[in-house]
């Protein structure tokens, strides 16, 4: 049977090719039906005094604010320049989809004249998140703990409370989270490496 005039090898009424195209629009619109709620704006008024201001809403900055509010006489302002994360920062593979958009600071790293020669201008691109979340919401759910001479380095800088010793010791608040899973890696179910009840999900 030879197909004249078609678009693809199989014959068709169409109404397959249609079947097809309405399911793909149906799970293109079922996005909007995934929802977490937005997080709600704070009314802030003029002269509104608070007991302590966070510059920055990623990983970091999202976890001291939910500590410091465990005080409940303790007034916190969280500030985040970009928005709510959008849906594609949940879908780990989705996450180069963010890359350059309005969630992504567009940073490029500045040539050193040793590293990226093959690159224009010697740079690359660094995405940045730039969203509730930050960081956590652009980098593919990949997170890594301290580095060792970076720890050295803050100490011998004068910061003695911030020693490699001290570092595995400031690093076990990252590994206290409720939401590890040891179905999926034997490295999780390291107690060592990973502990529980934490407030960072990752």
């Amino acid at each position: 049977m030879q197909c004249y005039n078609a678009s693809c090898a199989t014959p068709t009424t169409g109404t397959a090719p249609q079947t097809f195209a309405s399911a793909l629009q149906f799970f293109a619109a079922a996005q909007c039906l995934i929802t977490e709620g937005s997080i709600p704006n704070s009314n802030v008024y003029n002269y509104a005094i608070f007991d302590f201001i966070i510059v920055g809403a990623g990983t970091a900055g999202s976890v001291l604010a939910n500590r410091l509010s465990k005080v409940p006489d303790w007034n916190i302002l969280l500030i985040e320049a970009g928005d709510d994360a959008p849906i594609e920062s949940d879908i780990p593979g989705l996450y180069p989809s963010l890359f350059g958009s309005r969630f992504d600071w567009k940073y490029l790293t500045a040539y050193n004249g040793i590293t990226n020669g093959a690159n224009i201008n010697g740079t690359i691109n660094w995405p940045r998140g730039k969203m509730m979340g930050g960081c956590s919401n652009i980098n593919a759910m990949i997170y890594v703990r301290g580095n060792d001479q970076d720890y050295q380095n803050w100490y011998n800088a004068g910061n003695t409370e911030w020693s490699v010793e001290d570092g595995f010791r400031i690093s076990s608040y990252w590994y206290k989270n409720p939401y590890q899973s040891s179905k999926y890696d034997s490295f999780q179910n390291n107690e060592w490496l990973f502990r529980k009840n934490g407030v960072a999900t990752m």
